[in-house]
């Protein structure tokens, strides 16, 4: 099965901390300060900027998102899985499914024979098991449950393997991970997939106030009306769940790092990656960078995709709100957790769609 990794090491200061996040291998919301090489089915299938179908003016619901003291958006969601008491969980876009200490599972869970094992940046391991198990939302604004029980990956041991300190690879404040992505990593599905009617038709999320941050479960022309859309291929495979996988990596973003570029390359929009990273074909790091890949204060970073997105970030040194990687190479960027400040985005699961719209 597919490794997970943790996207930093161990921290050792304050603004390392912030960026830490416990992050699955292969889901690219890992940044380029661990050195890991993502090995991601590249799509690109770009179909520009595209009129929006009809909506549904239907059920939905909203749901709070929590503050993460690593992180720079808030990206905790409280679940109960399998009719347990509520565990926040690490909400992040860029990787499918859920993974939770088995302590926080409730007694309606369907333990399997199929083991786990996942390895971390640091070298922290866990093990666990595959179950099967309904999930709700405790902190919905409605009702939001799953129609039937899903597969999820339950963790029973933490150990240590070389060189790891310590096992912490949990963020601080979580219990698991809910990975809400479309592309069906490891077979597992985003959980909203199996949510009844409307509700199952894809969500938004807005952490652009980060005192009012939640997730809006089951798109309608009330919450996705005005976005801007763009289309992404559909995936070559289904979930272990039966339900349908997008290619979410698919839509190309150019980067210009002050008159360095554009390089483009494809981008994920991962909630669970602190930093923006992305690849300059023959740049050194250290040049505007320090030793770990951190833009350094006093440039410019523009992102462009298409005419939906333009976004200038300035460095200014500060990870809470403008942490960007540059490497010299990787397959895929991030958009990461400075997007999300900037821009709410919604994930259309029926038409393969991703929306943008906006702060301002």
């Amino acid at each position: 099965m597919t490794a997970f990794r943790e996207a930093a090491e161990t921290p050792s200061d304050e603004n390392t901390a912030r960026r830490q996040t416990w992050t699955r291998g292969f889901a690219a919301t890992e940044t380029a300060k661990a050195g890991l090489a993502a090995s991601l089915l590249l799509a690109a299938c770009i179909f520009g900027t595209v009129a929006s179908p009809a909506l549904a003016d239907e059920n939905t619901v909203n749901i709070p998102l929590g503050q993460d003291a690593q992180a720079s958006i808030p990206n905790l969601i409280n679940v109960s899985i399998g009719d347990g008491k509520p565990a926040a969980l690490v909400f992040d876009t860029g990787s499918s499914g859920i993974r939770v200490m088995e302590q926080m599972v409730g007694p309606n869970v369907r333990k399997t024979d199929q083991k786990i094992r996942g390895t971390y940046a640091n070298g922290t391991v866990v093990d666990g098991y595959v179950a099967y198990a309904d999930i709700s939302f405790p902190d919905a604004s409605g009702p939001a449950r799953t129609t039937r029980p899903i597969a999820i990956e339950v963790i029973t041991h933490v150990s240590c393997g070389a060189p790891a300190a310590n096992c912490s690879a949990l963020p601080l404040g979580s219990v698991g991970y809910f990975g809400a992505d479309y592309r069906g990593e490891d077979g597992l599905s985003n959980p909203f997939q199996a949510l009844e009617g409307n509700l199952s038709s894809g969500f938004v999320v807005d952490a652009t106030d980060s005192q009012n941050a939640f997730v809006a479960v089951g798109l309608t022309r009330g919450n996705a009306g005005s976005f801007d859309f763009m289309r992404v291929g559909a995936g070559a495979r289904t979930t272990v769940d039966g339900f349908p996988t997008w290619q979410t990596d698919g839509i190309e973003a150019c980067y210009t790092l002050d008159t360095m570029g554009p390089a483009c390359q494809p981008v994920l929009f991962g909630t669970g990656s602190p930093a923006m990273t992305f690849a300059l074909p023959g740049y050194e790091i250290g040049y505007f960078t320090d030793p770990i890949g951190d833009l350094m204060p006093g440039h410019t970073v523009t992102m462009q995709i298409g005419n939906a997105i333009s976004l200038s970030l300035e460095s200014t040194g500060d990870l809470r709100t403008d942490d960007i990687v540059v490497s010299s190479s990787g397959p895929v960027s991030n958009a990461g957790m400075p997007f999300f400040q900037r821009y709410a985005v919604a994930f259309d699961a029926r038409e393969g769609r991703i929306g943008f719209q906006d702060a301002d």
